[in-house]
């Protein structure tokens, strides 16, 4: 089939549903192409799937190598796209040599890594040790099939990873991750009749991964809608805050965020100008890294609400002071990088990402994303954050989907032979360093210390938003380049 066969395996299951926690589809598809095969599979309660596939001649007794990558992928559409993830495939469409889905994210994290292995699977020419592909779930909401996996299924000691990248870039170490819930208590009080309502929202960003987009100076918008409420205070401007709601998921920086205002007949028009002004002021302030930043203000009524998911509409809001708690934790509360590491030039080690606001009845929900480049240094930041949050006014606040950090090895001898297989095909020497992000390395690494693990990945970027782009020709290159490497290691390198 050749290299050219991960991109038809690309095209395969980009028509197959695969939101992170309905991975059933994608995984019953894989149990089915091992079958069909004859290779030896297993899939557990997660639809991780587990598929062997043995050395060619000459290298059915090398030690085995397992590859790994996720199934589950981001589902994210532009305003305005109505797409049903859950049953509609991705319409897929190039932009040059970049690869794209229309109107929706693309889904090449981590589709790369399954549609790699698949090629590999089915290719009856490629010289390789025993293979170990592993197809885990749930990755984006907190690494939480490979959390589960029994790791006595592994019998390899080498790893490489496909949830990688860019091009001629190795990875060997990761960040930990925890995401702290928290609550504002907001109760039910009567709205002034003749009330006006409005929805003031922040909108146009670029968002991004919370890991690896985090150092890149990208704005949050529940962040940014926070400052406009706080402006409108200062202003001494008489709103009750009827409900907020932003952000799609914990491991993305929110694009856009919504609040509902209740405001006195006598302020509307003063209410009109401060809108204006606060937000020609927030997008000066932004101007060079948001260009794309958009304040939008417009008319509300009371049914409104229940977009809010409020209940009855009957007059669910905030009162003062718990609307005021709720500002200050979203405006005090830091976000974004926090430090940068002192071992890998222009990595951030430290970051926190206001994921997700929503407004509930009786309570305003916040999520927000930690990570750090080791395991003390992230159990210090949240033990910090849940402090402070506290003495802020929220409440109920828990920990969820923690990972810890995969610490770097440099001295690894899967990555001297990786290293060495790219400067023999590319004339050049690959970048060697870790990443801000949570990957799955950090899982297997925890549970099995003498595993020696290697991430790789070809030229993607804008994952998790729906200008997500891979580059077919550098994808097909890094599966070349994996070939090359299972090759030497057939060959008993």
């Amino acid at each position: 089939m050749g290299a050219n066969g991960c991109l038809r395996f690309f095209e395969t299951i980009s028509r197959i549903p695969r939101r992170s926690g309905h991975e059933r589809e994608i995984a019953d598809y894989l149990t089915g192409f091992a079958a069909e095969r004859g290779l030896w599979t297993q899939r557990d309660e997660m639809h991780n799937v587990y598929i062997r596939k043995p050395g060619t001649q000459g290298a059915e007794s090398r030690p085995p190598v397992v590859l790994q990558g996720h199934t589950d992928m981001v589902c994210a559409a532009e305003p305005g796209v109505e797409h049903d993830f859950s049953t509609e495939p991705l319409d897929l469409y190039m932009e040059g040599d970049r690869l794209r889905a229309r109107g929706t994210t693309l889904g090449a994290d981590n589709g790369v890594a399954v549609a790699g292995m698949l090629a590999l699977l089915d290719d009856g020419t490629a010289a390789h040790p025993p293979l170990e592909c592993l197809f885990t779930a749930q990755e984006e909401i907190g690494l939480r099939g490979a959390a589960a996996l029994d790791p006595a299924l592994i019998t390899g000691r080498r790893m490489i990873n496909l949830d990688a990248g860019p091009e001629g870039t190795l990875l060997i170490g990761a960040a930990g991750g925890v995401n702290l819930n928290m609550e504002v208590t907001a109760f039910r009080q009567v709205l002034p009749p003749g009330s006006k309502f409005w929805h003031l929202s922040v909108q146009g960003l670029q968002g991004g991964h919370s890991g690896s987009d985090i150092g890149k100076e990208r704005a949050n918008a529940v962040k940014l809608l926070a400052m406009l409420l706080t402006a409108l205070k200062r202003e001494k401007l008489d709103f009750t805050l009827c409900g907020i709601r932003g952000g799609t998921a914990s491991n993305v920086i929110p694009r856009e965020c919504t609040a509902m205002l209740c405001l006195p007949v006598g302020e509307n028009a003063r209410a009109q100008e401060l809108f204006t002004s606060a937000g020609a002021a927030l997008r000066s302030m932004f101007a060079a890294g948001e260009p794309g930043l958009r304040i939008e203000a417009r008319e509300g009524s009371l049914p409104d609400i229940a977009a809010f998911e409020l209940g009855d509409g009957a007059g669910a809001v905030l009162p003062d002071g718990a609307a005021d708690r709720l500002i200050n934790l979203l405006n005090l509360l830091p976000t974004g990088r926090l430090r940068m590491s002192s071992r890998f030039p222009d990595l951030v080690a430290l970051s926190l990402n206001h994921g997700v606001v929503s407004t509930k009845p009786g309570a305003v929900e916040l999520v927000v994303s930690l990570r750090a480049d080791t395991d003390l240094a992230l159990q210090t930041l949240a033990a910090d954050i849940t402090q402070l949050a506290a003495r802020l006014g929220a409440e109920n606040i828990r920990p969820d989907s923690a990972y810890p950090a995969w610490e770097a090895k440099p001295d690894s001898a899967l990555l001297a032979l990786m290293s060495e297989t790219f400067r023999d095909l590319r004339g050049r020497t690959p970048l060697v360093r870790a990443v801000h992000a949570g990957l799955e390395c950090s899982i297997f690494a925890a549970l099995i210390p003498e595993m020696d693990i290697v991430a790789v990945g070809p030229d993607m970027d804008l994952y998790h938003t729906p200008n997500e782009w891979l580059d077919v020709r550098s994808f097909v290159r890094t599966h070349e380049y994996i070939l090359e490497t299972l090759r030497r290691l057939a060959a008993g390198a």
